[in-house]
């Protein structure tokens, strides 16, 4: 029997403009994307950066206000991850994403867990981690 892999995966963020949170992500996190969907305003982009993928979805009420629940609002924690991103270098990234005007929630630190991480937030709030492994010579 053949066993299926899985290839990716992509958090679901309720959003209330797709098109500024997009651009927060191409511009700020290095993320791309292809296009926008639902018409004008947009109601859904897919941003990509390696495997990794976020799908924006426009979820508003008439007045403009959007259905946004991250986990810290959920928990009382403000700064509880949305996602959590592995990456090759923790450290280039986060110097990358500083430069470019991202919204550092959390710098880089290491972790009891063995990983270098830092977290982003975007414009609706989410707190993005990102973190790589930190080699750690075996007893």
């Amino acid at each position: 029997m053949h066993e299926a892999n899985v290839e990716g995966m992509a958090a679901v963020f309720l959003v209330s403009d797709v098109r500024r949170s997009a651009e927060y992500y191409r511009d700020s996190l290095g993320f791309s994307f292809e296009r926008y969907w639902g018409g004008d305003p947009p109601s859904f982009c897919i941003v990509r950066r390696g495997v990794s993928g976020v799908m924006l979805v426009r979820h508003a009420h008439g007045d403009g206000k959007a259905d946004v629940n991250t986990n810290g609002e959920a928990t009382g924690h403000g700064d509880d991850w949305d996602a959590y991103i592995w990456v090759s270098d923790a450290d280039a990234l986060a110097a990358e994403v500083k430069a470019n005007g991202a919204v550092v929630s959390r710098d880089l630190d290491n972790t009891f867990y063995d990983m270098r991480e830092f977290v982003v937030k975007d414009p609706d709030g989410y707190h993005i981690c990102f973190g790589s492994p930190i080699e750690r010579e075996r007893a």
